[in-house]
């Protein structure tokens, strides 16, 4: 009987899980009022003459005729279907309709309240504050983006959401407790150290070329480009490093914990044991989350027929720093979470 109420209970849960996904989901699809912007659904496609119905707007409810040329490749241009929803603009000069993109926020959507549900239906309660962290990391990242166009330093930005998004991250995960504190020192400590490094390597080697660095304001001086990459380093080195201490900072206030008189050469070396299966796959974690960040780049450039070489040798420069500096962050946070937890644990007790 007692079973029995726990499974309707469960079930009764995933209903209304699955209700409001549905619910948010259609929010978004039809979301047209909230736009300034005229909306258009697309009715069909003849090669480059589309019909189109206007949703919002005075003008919703219009039938509207648009051109969209194309090549081939796609690489500049966008094909368009049939239930497509589009962006789009009229022009007086001209007197007609012209496409300025597609709508794509209920795709985004879409992959939100999957990505979500997963959590809650397999993390529970775990799963739902990582939801939370995401939503308040996000938010904090989109008002730290909000100063920098105001005028604020971009290295002092990335200081402060390295710090809010250990600390908050770390917090809702593991909560309030001698594991949170101690993993925060070690993250905090690691992604310090490989920054400072990167930063006296920059400054005694020669200068770098930011020209294929398309997404730099221009104009820009060597120092503001040397401050992005510095920050791209510390965002991106984070994850992976805390990660890394969080399994370590465990690992080891557990041996403790179990025996307090072990020795710190047997803590390091069961330690070490843990590490030696995880940091391969970090490293690798690393690798191709920057392969993935530069397909992209390499198959628009190999379609307008850039020498490979050129290619590797000037766009790729950056991915190749990303990824050394976030392997170093990994080889450095485990002796560092190590050192922190031998010094720390047995004096730091939190009830």
């Amino acid at each position: 009987m007692f079973v029995m109420k726990i499974k309707k209970k469960s079930i009764l849960k995933l209903s209304a899980l699955i209700i409001l996904s549905i619910t948010v989901y259609f929010l978004f699809y039809n979301n047209f009022s909230l736009y300034k912007d005229t909306i258009a659904k697309v009715d069909s496609v003849k090669h480059y003459d589309i019909t189109a119905t206007i949703v919002n707007g005075e003008d919703k409810g219009n039938k509207i005729e648009l051109t969209n040329k194309y090549e081939d490749s796609l690489v500049y241009d966008e094909k368009y279907n049939e239930g497509n929803y589009l962006f789009v603009s009229y022009s007086l000069v001209s007197d007609s309709w012209s496409i300025m993109g597609m709508k794509r926020d209920y795709i985004i959507a879409l992959v939100l309240i999957i990505l979500f549900d997963l959590l809650i239906i397999i993390g529970f309660k775990q799963g739902f504050y990582t939801i939370i962290g995401l939503c308040i990391n996000i938010t904090i990242f989109s008002l730290s983006m909000f100063f920098y166009t105001k005028g604020t330093n971009i290295l002092i930005l990335s200081i402060f959401m390295v710090i809010i998004f250990s600390c908050l991250i770390l917090y809702l995960i593991n909560g309030h407790n001698k594991n949170t504190l101690l993993s925060i020192f070690s993250t905090l400590a690691s992604v310090t150290l490989i920054a400072t490094i990167s930063s006296i390597i920059m400054f005694f080697a020669p200068n770098i070329s930011y020209d294929f660095m398309e997404f730099m304001p221009q104009p820009h001086s060597t120092m503001d480009a040397n401050l992005l990459l510095i920050s791209e380093i510390l965002i991106g080195g984070l994850g992976v490093i805390m990660d890394i201490s969080v399994t370590i900072t465990t690992c080891a206030t557990e041996l403790i914990e179990k025996n307090s008189n072990i020795s710190k050469k047997d803590l390091v070396k069961s330690c070490k044991e843990v590490a030696d299966d995880i940091t391969g796959t970090m490293i690798n974690v690393v690798l191709l989350t920057n392969i993935a960040a530069f397909m992209p780049i390499f198959i628009l450039a190999v379609n307008n027929e850039f020498r490979i070489t050129t290619i590797i040798k000037n766009n790729m420069y950056f991915e190749t720093i990303r990824f050394l500096t976030g392997s170093m962050g990994i080889i450095i946070a485990i002796p560092l979470s190590i050192l922190v937890v031998s010094k720390f644990s047995r004096r730091l007790e939190i009830k």
